[in-house]
């Protein structure tokens, strides 16, 4: 299989990167292996599963209004395969392949690429896929009635912390739910997962998987490198001069005036209803070509521009709105457990939110499709728009810039590292089996023995101490219940209530230990008092640092 494709992302150095995938067919599967990487750098991982050498190879071609029939026929002879045309489903969703045009810029590329770029210009939702002999071109409802299957190998993953609950549900909340792909399945048995699904989704596994064995700062999936190309296009500025002029007229001057490949969303201006003559007036100096492109959209309701295939696509908000990019980001400098890795997350979402302009504001993280869920701690896995990926990693950058030396993880380690004393107050009952059981529960190898002089690397003391009795309410009550009469089965009941206070005696555990320690001792005593599994801080001050306390 070839080299993923490794670009820089968003200004970042590139890093060298290489994984491998087999893949099953519709009628057969074999074990996947991956290949070791040793890049830790931002990377772009864009899976090619399924995909012969012949449509991964590249080619340089320049369409200029070519019927999208026409090019089908010039791929067939130049990737050697069969193209099949599933017509009927081709003509339910309006598509007339033999009248819609396309064009491509002259700029090389794989043959797949320069296929999603023309398909993505037609009138409706068209997709491809490949079987052993052939390719496909089809709608993308279609497509998702045809399964495949593919076995992937989580040894490493499994050897790497994460759990195979962790795997299936974060391959379920990334692709299948994103995709509403119920019908599909993915089983794991022992180190190997097994998933039947359509091809896209499968893709999208094959690059999840790989991004999680292997996270970078940001490792982006089935992004292309065109796409970090345009979008560094986007950043240029032009002076233009349009008045009264059709707006169809406009983007093909402008089209040729910035050699960028920008293409109006057929689909949304026919189903919208939208006229495309319609006048537009803008002058403007030396503004970039991205905010030029949205103020063209103003006099026209909920349009937005997308990168989506290989091209500058003007179209839909909601169009926009649904092409979300996978990205797996690697936090474990500011998230050292599970618990940071939550606060981060809801501080990710608090600070990296909204978007609009002066004409539309809305919460980016309603969307539909966008999440960010914890792999493990530390490392994220975020659906969202290319524009929210931008302003997620320059926060990034601004926050590990603003720590300087010492990130937040490494705070917290010397920070943990502290030795402290804390006061536990509790019943003296449970104070006492805590006194003696707790160097046997907790950090065995840390605990001084009592009377003892100074022992290396063992630090932990307790005292047991009286405290005060507590006065607790005791509430009790009493029931009677009799027939009425002969007549009714109906039971009249009469409770009586008595109220009394009753003295508990409780002690206090002093006791000395690093600070580390103490959050587990702060979850045993919590489960020993409530007898439960569930770890929250009842007994001492809670761990200072906290991101409200960062941030």
């Amino acid at each position: 299989m070839k080299k993923s494709v490794l670009i820089a992302v968003v200004c970042l150095l590139v890093g060298p990167f290489v994984f491998v995938f087999s893949h099953a067919d519709e009628k057969s599967s074999r074990a996947v292996t991956p290949a070791p990487t040793q890049s830790e750098l931002p990377v772009v991982i864009n899976s090619t599963l399924f995909l012969p050498e012949s449509l991964r190879k590249e080619v340089s071609i320049e369409i200029e209004h070519w019927v999208f029939e026409d090019f089908l026929v010039w791929l067939e002879e130049t990737i050697e395969i069969s193209v099949i045309v599933h017509h009927q489903a081709i003509e339910d969703a309006a598509i007339d392949i033999a009248s819609e045009r396309i064009q491509l810029t002259p700029l090389k590329e794989p043959v797949y690429l320069l296929l999603q770029n023309g398909l993505s210009q037609l009138s409706g939702d068209a997709v491809f896929y490949v079987t052993e002999d052939a390719l496909h071109i089809t709608t993308e409802e279609d497509a998702r009635e045809h399964q495949f299957t593919a076995v992937f190998n989580l040894h490493e993953l499994l050897k790497n912390g994460y759990s195979t609950e962790q795997i299936r549900s974060i391959i379920y909340t990334t692709t299948y739910a994103a995709h509403n792909d119920s019908e599909g399945s993915f089983n794991i048995s022992g180190e190997l997962l097994h998933v039947r699904n359509n091809q896209q989704t499968l893709r999208e596994t094959d690059s999840l998987l790989k991004a999680l064995l292997h996270p970078g700062k940001q490792v982006f999936l089935q992004v292309l490198q065109v796409h970090f190309e345009l979008q560094k296009k986007l950043e240029e500025k032009v002076s233009v001069e349009f008045v009264d002029r059709p707006l169809r007229d406009a983007l093909a001057i402008l089209r040729e005036q910035i050699k960028l490949p920008l293409f109006l969303d057929q689909k949304t201006f026919k189903d919208q209803k939208l006229d495309l003559d319609k006048p537009v007036t803008l002058r403007a100096k030396n503004i970039k070509i991205k905010s030029l492109l949205e103020s063209l959209t103003f006099s026209f309701d909920k349009l937005s521009v997308v990168i989506r295939d290989g091209v500058v696509l003007l179209t839909s908000q909601e169009v926009a709105d649904a092409v979300l990019q996978i990205a797996v980001y690697d936090a474990s400098d500011f998230c050292w457990n599970e618990e940071s890795t939550e606060s981060f997350i809801q501080t990710i979402q608090d600070q990296v939110n909204t978007h609009g302009n002066q004409y539309r504001i809305d919460d980016r993280w309603s969307i539909e499709g966008a999440d960010i869920i914890a792999a493990r701690s530390g490392i994220l896995v975020i659906r969202q728009t290319g524009s929210m990926h931008c302003k997620i990693i320059n926060w990034l950058t601004d926050s590990r810039n603003a720590f300087g030396d010492l990130t937040p993880a490494e705070l917290d380690i010397a920070k943990s590292k502290e030795i402290t004393t804390r006061y536990y107050k509790m019943p003296s009952g449970i104070a006492t089996d805590l006194a003696r059981r707790l160097p046997q529960l907790v950090a065995i190898d840390t605990w001084k023995k009592p009377g003892s002089s100074d022992e290396a690397g063992k630090v932990g003391t307790i005292l047991l101490l009286k405290s005060e009795a507590v006065l607790l309410e005791v509430s009790t009550q009493t029931t009677t219940e009799k027939t009425s009469d002969n007549k009714s089965d109906k039971i009249i009941t009469k409770e009586t209530k008595t109220n009394r206070r009753e003295s508990v005696s409780h002690s206090v555990l002093v006791i000395k230990q690093s600070n580390a320690i103490h959050r587990q001792i702060e979850k045993v005593i919590n489960q020993v008092e409530t007898g439960t599994n569930q770890g929250e801080y009842i007994y001492g001050d809670p761990y200072p640092y906290s991101y409200s306390t960062f941030w």
